[in-house]
């Protein structure tokens, strides 16, 4: 019988638990099928409590976080990262909305 240093393992990590429903209930199905091992979480969706509070049923279910620094509601204050968020805290629509901010290296790190 093989230890477990000896053995093998195929970590398949799930990206943007929190998107959506749809993709939190797909990304949640694939783990229940063994097909998934892991999930980044965005967290500042509106639909990231839902991921969290069905991650919960799923404690085999390893998570990390998926910085994100477009498509949502910004986690820090609004008037700490001016140069990433509108003056409400959400975050430009797109990659390229982004760059043309020009965000500062300090902003990127709150």
């Amino acid at each position: 019988m093989l230890s477990w240093a000896e053995m093998k393992r195929l970590i398949v990590t799930a990206d943007d638990l929190g998107l959506s429903p749809e993709m939190n209930e797909g990304i949640l199905q694939a783990h229940r099928h063994g097909l998934v091992t892991s999930a980044s979480l965005m967290v500042g969706t509106p639909h990231s409590k839902a991921a969290i509070d069905a991650a919960r049923e799923c404690p085999n279910l390893s998570l990390g976080i998926h910085l994100q620094f477009v498509q949502g509601q910004a986690l820090s204050a609004a008037e700490d990262i001016k140069s990433l968020a509108n003056e409400h805290g959400q975050l430009p629509d797109s990659v390229f909305s982004l760059m043309l901010k020009r965000p500062t290296q300090a902003e990127l790190h709150k």
